[in-house]
């Protein structure tokens, strides 16, 4: 977004520049954005990379919330995220392992795993996918 330019206000507070804002209020602000953009013009899918990085718990719960709303109108979300507080809202989960004994359940949510092997020369990956009982 280094050519766009554009102004927001967060809840609760005065107008500031861009630059002025936290991590999470422009992380908000981009999200905003990017679904305003997608309204006006709609693809069938979203990868989003660890939006939840600079966000705490309460809007952490408020992106989530919206997102899944949103993905069950009107597209696919994959979102990539490190924070359990976030993927633990999720339809579907895939877990990736430098190591197949790397792989572990989540104490919060309960999983079935379906596994997959993938060994190349340099490397060898487990993929988990996970879906909620």
């Amino acid at each position: 977004l280094e050519e766009i330019q554009f102004q927001c206000v967060a809840p609760g507070k005065r107008f500031q520049q861009m630059d002025s804002l936290s991590g999470g209020e422009k992380t908000i602000a981009a999200l905003a954005l990017l679904f305003a953009m997608h309204r006006y013009n709609p693809s069938p899918f979203f990868v989003l990379d660890e939006i939840d990085a600079a966000l705490d718990n309460t809007n952490i719960g408020k992106v989530a919330s919206f997102i899944r709303e949103y993905a069950s109108a009107r597209a696919q979300i994959i979102v990539i995220s490190l924070k359990e507080e976030f993927y633990s809202r999720a339809d579907s989960l895939i877990g990736i392992y430098p190591d197949i004994l790397c792989a572990r359940q989540s104490g919060l949510i309960q999983m079935c795993f379906a596994s997959i092997y993938y060994e190349s020369p340099q490397t060898s990956l487990f993929a988990t996918a996970c879906y909620q009982h």
